[in-house]
């Protein structure tokens, strides 16, 4: 019995260095993953960008990889546990940073143009943007009070 119980203990005790590794190895895939991730979708921006701003191979590389520089920033802001509101400010001050360098790079209609797919973006992925702002029509009736 207590053959058993020393092989299992050692057997664990070989077993946990191959465990925290592959723990290691799941946590850094993650990370490329979530890194990769953001290229796609800022490919994917691109492929948008590029067509409506017409940018030319110059232009379309630099301005991917503004944007790349970025959204990492943003991101690390993100993942920090900050006050909600020192967060936004912070944000907001990327936004202008990177619409700076942009407006280096782009001509003002582009930059214009640049805006308005951002806002439009902005508003698809905002779920309060969704939200109506007037009280509505009134064609449903409440679950109030019924008379029958």
């Amino acid at each position: 019995m207590k053959n058993y119980t020393l092989l299992i203990s050692l057997l664990v005790l070989l077993l946990i260095p191959f465990l925290a590794s592959s723990q290691k190895n799941n946590h850094n895939s993650q990370k490329s993953n979530n890194n990769s991730n953001t290229v796609e979708s800022i490919e994917k921006q691109m492929v948008k960008i590029q067509e409506k701003l017409g940018l030319d191979g110059l232009q379309d590389a630099v301005v991917q990889n503004i944007l790349e520089k970025y959204s990492k920033k943003k991101k690390q802001l993100r993942n920090q546990s900050e006050d909600r509101k020192v967060m936004s400010a912070k944000m907001q001050d990327l936004n202008l940073e990177q619409n700076q360098e942009l407006s280096e790079i782009l001509t003002e209609e582009q930059m214009a143009d640049f805006q308005k797919i951002f806002k439009e973006q902005r508003s698809q992925n905002n779920p309060q943007s969704k939200k109506g702002n007037g009280s509505g029509s009134g064609k449903r009736k409440g679950k109030g009070l019924r008379r029958f």
